[in-house]
């Protein structure tokens, strides 16, 4: 049992990380600036709780083994792989933004 509390613990802790960084996003969206270094940052930050969070479910693997325990090591997976991807996208259009405002 105690096991079991730790993991969650940990997976929660990370997916509040999580909630946290978009809303740091967020608040740039509002500004009309969402094209911006710190962005990416957050999304590289995301992937990487994404993929610990997994990680932590993988070790569940050990102690409970359920079928719910492969479907969000999946989903986990994918939105790590996404908000990766996603952070270099961002970061290529920071740069041409930050090249566009540099021209007259």
């Amino acid at each position: 049992q105690w096991e079991l509390t730790g993991l969650f613990t940990v997976s929660g802790i990370l997916a509040l990380l999580i909630i946290h960084q978009l809303r740091c996003m967020m608040k740039s969206v509002l500004k009309d600036d969402c094209f911006v270094l710190a962005n990416v940052v957050s999304l590289r930050k995301m992937g990487t709780y994404s993929f610990l969070i997994t990680l932590v479910t993988a070790v569940r693997f050990f102690v409970y083994l359920t079928p719910a325990v492969l479907v969000i090591m999946l989903v986990f997976l994918v939105a790590g792989l996404f908000s990766k991807v996603l952070s270099q996208v961002f970061e290529k259009a920071v740069l041409y933004k930050d090249e566009n405002d540099m021209t007259i």
